[in-house]
């Protein structure tokens, strides 16, 4: 997992930041493809609530070696 603010990872994120990134390696979350938009929802534990508002695939190049 990691956290991005403005386009620079941060090691976290608190009220201040109105929009930020959050990168996993799995998700529920059904990804924008096909021309089918993303879903949206929360990411929440007891203290912090994640609105999710654009869902994306990011694959890194090369997938094998």
């Amino acid at each position: 997992m990691a956290l991005f603010h403005k386009d620079l990872q941060v090691d976290a994120i608190n009220s201040t930041m109105a929009q930020c990134g959050v990168l996993l390696d799995r998700t529920l979350f059904y990804s924008e493809s096909g021309g089918q938009i993303s879903d949206c929802g929360t990411i929440s534990t007891n203290e912090v609530c994640i609105e999710s508002v654009h869902v994306c695939i990011i694959i890194e190049l090369p997938l094998f070696e």
